[in-house]
């Protein structure tokens, strides 16, 4: 592990200041950086990996990426930094994307003269690869289990996952009981797995998933398989939820359509 030389200045800054003192005749004075690759994930999210060939006049002092769905991206489109390099290679992850785009990325590094860039490298499809959950319970059904009782509920009524606001939700609602589920996604989501969070972020494929109002601890997996353009299952074999007095465990297997 490499830490990169660190400066108490903005980075923007840098980077007008580093147009300014930027020549054709200074290219001495340039790192020079290659954007190495670009690999899809299981779960959408897009690993970028770059390598530091030379760090130039003087020390670097960050290194990072662009990504844009224009095929040059500005250097602060969607811009992720890093001041450590592993060895002279740093990578970083873009979070589940837009399967509708093509992407482009191009990694860059800045001394304390100037920056450069390297190459463009493009991602024509960011469908994740399928991957299956390791449970099937009964579709369009819940099963909750305490140390009390055991519940099987079979929902009739789900509705569209639609847009709300700044986020997707979605609503189950089984005729047996008053008993809701709620499924909440940043994003219309892609194939791949999502980790259960108490508040969506864009750091990492997330939901949130509610039982009866409560809010379902952080860290369990829900699985998602796209079954057409707007058709989704949704899965989860193990997610636990307290309710103020019994902690349940929730499995589920549901399906629904993507609203458009």
């Amino acid at each position: 592990m490499r830490p990169l030389l660190t400066i108490l200045i903005s980075f923007n800054v840098l980077f007008f200041s580093a147009c300014k003192k930027t020549k054709v005749d200074f290219d001495n004075y340039s790192p020079v950086v290659k954007t190495t690759s670009v690999e899809l994930l299981e779960d959408g999210s897009v690993k970028v990996t770059g390598e530091v060939i030379s760090d130039g006049v003087d020390d670097l002092v960050m290194v990072g990426f662009c990504m844009d769905t224009i095929p040059d991206p500005h250097l602060l489109s969607n811009q992720k930094s890093t001041d450590t390099l592993m060895g002279n290679k740093f990578s970083c992850i873009y979070p589940a994307l837009d399967d509708k785009h093509t992407y482009y990325f191009k990694a860059w590094a800045a001394n304390m003269q100037v920056y450069a860039t390297g190459e463009v490298l493009r991602l024509d499809s960011v469908f994740a690869k399928v991957v299956e959950a390791p449970c099937t319970p009964p579709l369009d059904s819940i099963i909750a289990t305490n140390s009390q009782r055991t519940k099987k509920e079979y929902f009739f009524d789900i509705s569209e996952l639609e847009e709300n606001f700044d986020n997707w939700k979605l609503t189950a609602q089984p005729y047996t009981s008053s008993s809701e589920l709620e499924i909440s996604f940043l994003k219309p989501p892609v194939n791949g797995v999502y980790e259960t969070v108490k508040n969506l972020t864009s750091n990492k494929p997330s939901v949130v998933v509610k039982y009866d109002g409560w809010t379902v601890d952080e860290g369990a997996k829900l699985y998602v398989k796209k079954l057409g353009a707007k058709e989704i299952e949704i899965s989860v074999c193990s997610a636990y939820v307290y309710n103020g007095f019994v902690k349940d465990n929730i499995i589920f297997r549901i399906k629904t359509t993507i609203q458009q």
